[in-house]
């Protein structure tokens, strides 16, 4: 089966994502379509989450947990990777996964 991947880097109506079935966003972006409602939210299944490990990064890692704590109050399912984050029973209590 064909998938129509589209990717979420730039300018929030560019690329237009209403269309594809996958959807590869930074953090940065899914953050906008999230306070935006984008109406195509409703039809994501599964949202993955790598490099997870950034939650503590000084950087990016606020971002990032506005960008999880949204997703769980919507209810989506989330699979979050990671190489390196050391804290695993911690995160997948926060995350309300499991390992």
């Amino acid at each position: 089966e064909n998938y129509k991947v589209e990717a979420s880097v730039g300018d929030y109506h560019s690329p237009k994502v209403e269309d594809c079935d996958i959807l590869v966003a930074t953090y940065e972006r899914m953050d906008s379509h999230l306070r935006h409602s984008s109406p195509w939210l409703e039809d994501i299944g599964v949202v993955v989450i790598d490099e997870v490990h950034y939650v503590g990064d000084e950087e990016r890692g606020p971002v990032l947990e506005t960008v999880v704590t949204q997703l769980k109050r919507k209810g989506f399912q989330i699979v979050a990777l990671s190489a390196t984050v050391g804290n695993l029973e911690e995160m997948a209590e926060w995350l309300g996964a499991r390992l």
